[in-house]
């Protein structure tokens, strides 16, 4: 279940900070992860197996290891 990782931190292989799950969005086929920078842009990763390569539960952090320009992509969205 998903929902018990809102609050953990996200970040990438690279080190590239997500910023703070806030929510799964499951309204659709292909489930997201909302995350939220400190800023308060949002970032959504979908979950994918690939994507999703350790979950620390004591650190409470989610390690991804995301396609090249994914994140990036986000970032343009939101301007």
């Amino acid at each position: 279940d998903f929902d018990s990782y809102i609050g953990y931190e996200g970040e990438t292989t690279d080190n590239i900070k997500l910023g703070k799950l806030v929510d799964i969005d499951d309204s659709t086929s292909n489930v997201l992860f909302v995350f939220e920078k400190e800023g308060g842009d949002t970032i959504l990763i979908p979950h994918c197996d690939e994507f999703l390569i350790e979950v620390d539960n004591v650190k409470k952090i989610l390690v991804f290891n995301l396609p090249e320009g994914l994140v990036e992509l986000n970032e343009k969205n939101e301007k």
